[in-house]
């Protein structure tokens, strides 16, 4: 037959002893005021009644005793005036009992509160040396704790103590967050500014105009102009001049209170002085803030520097009549124009008596090596030179601007009174590349052969080869001519 173990009942036996142990000391600590430690008070003499009246004689006899013999006070046992048995604690928590005890086991709410409140004052007056009156409890307790004996299913009961003192505890601190101030920007004001639309240089709608030094042109145009945001009621001018200080005249196109954006619109007319010495000059609008349009003049600079409100509107290609190469026109002839020499053959005989320059060329490609991205240094032309239409509007700056792929004004503009000419070029930069789209070489009026033609009615795109539009030499239109110095 095997033994069971018996190691868990010694573990229960043992959790037992621990918690008797320490209900026990505590018991006495609280029935003896700390052995004696501190002062006599309602709390220990309710313990004290309650171990006399449930603890045997036989138990406390020898108890006091030992409690005589340290000078601690002592808990006298009760007489035994009742018929029922002693409540006998140490051998309840020391076992199981044999038979069954009362379910609870209540003391006086009102007396456990006096009582504490009684024995913290005596321990406050046993720290300080002063004793200290207090008719509030420290802490009171809302409902009384109660012992209960909870019997198990074999009659074993068991000291549970509930705490019933409901009161919850404080709600932890919660941080709150200290709100900032975040700073709100504040809105930069608009600043001073304007805009430009409808401009035009002596009445034409083109980009740069030839004048002769010293003479007279118009400029003109629409604007929307208005003051800095903060400050509402500057006056300000519109000053429009020749690009440099003290080079021409220069002139107010505005000068008034505009009021903060949108401000006002309104149109400038204005007639300047070109300068005397010949050149290209940009003619520059600048916003100016000064009290009167004579200060602001004074003040114009004509630069472009991004530090001044200052916008480029147009130039103008300033020289004389003996110093511009002439455009002009012959009549319409057919694609046997005899190569080079015969076309400025034909030029020469067209040209208008007004222009005296000898320099007669046609302006056209007869080969890749004679065209007109390469006559000029073929026969010696100026590379400086604006080049200007018989009735004086400007076709190009100069050599690079007349093959940079654009006119400055078309044809047509220019008195052209034919929709196409004879060009023999490939692109609008004056290249001649196919030997097959030049007439062959400009000698030949056979309806199986073909030359490119340039665009008269427009200054961009096309207006030196219509692409893809190559015309039969049996047709006939008219040649560009120049005459240079």
């Amino acid at each position: 037959m095997t033994v069971p173990r018996t190691q868990q009942p010694r573990k229960r036996r043992r959790s037992r002893f621990r918690f008797l142990f320490t209900v026990t000391v505590t018991t006495v600590m609280i029935a003896t005021g700390g052995f004696g430690t501190f002062p006599q008070n309602s709390l220990t003499q309710t313990f004290q009644e309650v171990i006399s009246e449930n603890i045997s004689a036989d138990f406390l006899n020898p108890f006091n005793a030992y409690m005589e013999n340290i000078s601690a006070p002592t808990i006298q046992p009760q007489p035994d005036s009742s018929s029922e048995p002693a409540f006998d604690l140490i051998g309840t928590l020391a076992g199981p009992v044999n038979s069954p005890v009362a379910a609870n086991s209540t003391l006086s709410l009102e007396q456990i509160n006096t009582s504490i409140a009684e024995f913290s004052a005596s321990m406050t007056a046993e720290a300080t040396g002063t004793l200290i009156q207090t008719e509030t409890p420290i802490s009171t307790l809302t409902t009384a704790p109660t012992i209960t004996l909870i019997p198990t299913a074999s009659e074993t009961a068991t000291i549970i103590i509930y705490p019933t003192n409901t009161k919850k505890p404080p709600p932890p601190d919660t941080p709150t967050s200290t709100p900032t101030n975040t700073p709100t920007s504040t809105p930069t004001p608009i600043p001073a500014g304007y805009t430009l639309n409808t401009i035009t240089l002596n009445s034409y709608p083109d980009y740069a105009i030839y004048v002769a030094p010293g003479s007279t042109f118009n400029v003109s145009y629409g604007y929307q102009v208005w003051s800095a945001g903060n400050c509402p009621t500057c006056v300000e001018q519109l000053v429009t001049g020749m690009g440099s200080a003290g080079v021409g005249t220069n002139t107010c196109g505005y000068n008034g209170i505009p009021g903060v954006s949108p401000g006002v619109t309104g149109a400038a007319n204005q007639t300047l002085t070109a300068p005397g010495a010949a050149g290209i000059y940009d003619i520059i609008v600048e916003l100016n803030a000064q009290f009167t349009c004579a200060a602001a003049v004074t003040n114009y600079t004509g630069s472009l520097s991004s530090s001044l409100i200052s916008k480029q509107l147009g130039q103008i290609a300033v020289s004389g009549n003996a110093n511009v190469i002439n455009v002009y026109y012959s009549a319409a002839v057919a694609g046997n124009l005899g190569g080079r020499a015969g076309a400025d053959a034909i030029c020469l005989a067209a040209k208008p008596p007004q222009f005296v320059n000898p320099k007669v060329h046609a302006l056209i490609s007869i080969s890749s090596t004679d065209s007109i991205a390469t006559m000029r240094s073929l026969y010696n032309i100026s590379t400086s030179l604006p080049i200007v239409y018989g009735n004086s509007r400007l076709m190009a700056k100069n050599w690079a601007d007349l093959v940079d792929g654009s006119a400055n004004a078309s044809l047509v503009a220019g008195g052209f009174s034919s929709n196409f000419w004879w060009s023999g070029t490939e692109n609008d930069l004056g290249n001649a590349i196919s030997a097959t789209s030049n007439c062959v070489g400009f000698t030949s009026n056979m309806s199986s052969d073909y030359g490119n033609v340039g665009n008269a009615t427009t200054n961009g795109s096309g207006w030196m080869n219509v692409t893809g539009s190559p015309q039969t030499c049996a047709q006939t239109y008219p040649l560009v001519c120049i005459a240079a110095p």
